[in-house]
């Protein structure tokens, strides 16, 4: 392992990985030695991240990132694995997560979020902070038709600005909070209407 970050804007774990030998094939000129591996904000409560110079074995889809200088990448990987964590991790659901929002808006019209987080165990007061929320709207048939990344500020909350661009009808707004393996859930009903 290279490198490790955190990719702000669409809430991914980013981490640059040095191949063992029998495996730099899979590598293009726009990797620059380094094989792009990606674990997607819901799942990192459940997925090892390693040190820097710390071998692994990553499982996940193998992609060419046409926007991305044609780059080979593991995105999403869902499984990290060393010589002493053999799978998923059990993650903590220790944080208590609140969306305040509008029941209703106009397809078209601003939607402001307000996410906060709290530990659960903690006082009303005790707000979460640096928590990385990924939040995913939900058709009424069970898809994903947007989403946006987060995180919370020294207060414990996000204000993440959506706009009702979907048709007409009814959606769900899930928001995941993750830090570590610290994890936390919550959802809100959403309906669009025609103006």
């Amino acid at each position: 392992m290279r490198k490790v970050g955190f990719n702000e804007a669409d809430g991914d774990h980013v981490m640059m990985v040095e191949l063992d030998k029998q495996y730099e094939h899979l590598l293009r000129p726009g990797n620059h030695g380094s094989l792009v591996v990606k674990v997607i904000a819901t799942d990192e409560p459940t997925v090892y991240i390693p040190e820097v110079g710390e071998h692994a074995t990553f499982y996940g889809a193998l992609v060419l990132d046409r926007e991305h200088d044609n780059w080979v990448a593991i995105h999403p990987c869902w499984l990290i694995t060393t010589d002493t964590v053999t799978g998923l991790l059990e993650p903590r659901r220790s944080r208590r997560v609140e969306i305040e929002a509008p029941d209703e808006v106009a397809v078209g019209d601003p939607w402001p979020v307000i996410i906060r987080v709290l530990p659960l165990a903690g006082g009303a007061d005790e707000r979460v902070t640096g928590v990385h929320l990924f939040l995913e709207l939900v058709s009424a048939g069970g898809e994903a038709v947007r989403w946006k990344a987060a995180w919370t500020n020294m207060l414990g909350q996000a204000t993440v600005p959506l706009a009702a661009l979907v048709r007409a009808g009814t959606y769900t707004l899930q928001v995941y909070a993750a830090m570590g393996r610290n994890m936390g859930r919550d959802e809100a009903r959403l309906r669009v209407r025609r103006r």
